[in-house]
């Protein structure tokens, strides 16, 4: 499931690099064994329906969008915790 049935998108670069981080973190935690997490694509989830990627995105990038646009996907949708301002 982790390699092909998981997706993640981010449109900026350090959330991009953090949820990668996140992600491998979480498997690692679950399965004590590293593994590169290849869902991640940097693109705007918005502009999925678009057919092309901008030629700025690398090759690998632009083969898991398109990856991710072929696949049958259940969305969860899901906000970040809110922080407990309370002193």
């Amino acid at each position: 499931m982790y390699k092909e049935q998981l997706f993640a998108n981010e449109v900026m670069l350090m959330p991009y690099y953090i949820a990668a981080l996140n992600i491998e973190h979480a498997y690692l935690e679950l399965t004590s064994q590293y593994e590169p997490f290849e869902g991640l694509c940097f693109v705007d989830t918005l502009g999925l329906a678009e057919d092309s990627q901008l030629p700025m995105f690398s090759e690998a990038n632009t083969e898991r969008v398109e990856n991710e646009r072929k696949a049958q996907i259940t969305v969860i949708l899901g906000t970040a915790p809110l922080l407990n301002t309370t002193r």
